[in-house]
């Protein structure tokens, strides 16, 4: 049985959050009410993108500074590469966190 097959099978939870969730299925339009859902639902899944892609550059930093040979230039490209991808993920967070905190203040 190949892993796909297991997957579909398996009642799991998506890797990636829907635009719908916490509407109806099908969604209906028909107040202000569905934009701040689906508003709020957009923020999460780029900000779970982009902890995805940090990881991704943090890695392939990693790969380039394991593989750098100790040549100065390429050592601080990776260490700035690694710094910068923190500090992005810091930045989406934080970002994440102030939302919800008004989100939750006006609700």
């Amino acid at each position: 049985m190949s892993l796909i097959v297991k997957l579909a099978d398996q009642d799991r939870r998506d890797v990636l959050p829907s635009l719908y969730n916490g509407l109806s299925n099908p969604p209906k339009f028909d107040n202000i009410d569905v934009f701040g859902i689906l508003l709020a639902n957009a923020i999460q899944l780029i900000t779970t993108l982009c902890g995805v892609v940090a990881v991704i550059i943090v890695t392939w930093a990693g790969i380039q500074y394991i593989t750098s040979q100790g040549d100065p230039r390429k050592v601080s490209e990776a260490k700035n590469t690694i710094t910068y991808a923190v500090l992005g993920l810091i930045l989406a967070s934080g970002s994440y966190l102030i939302v919800e905190y008004l989100v939750r203040q006006f609700d």
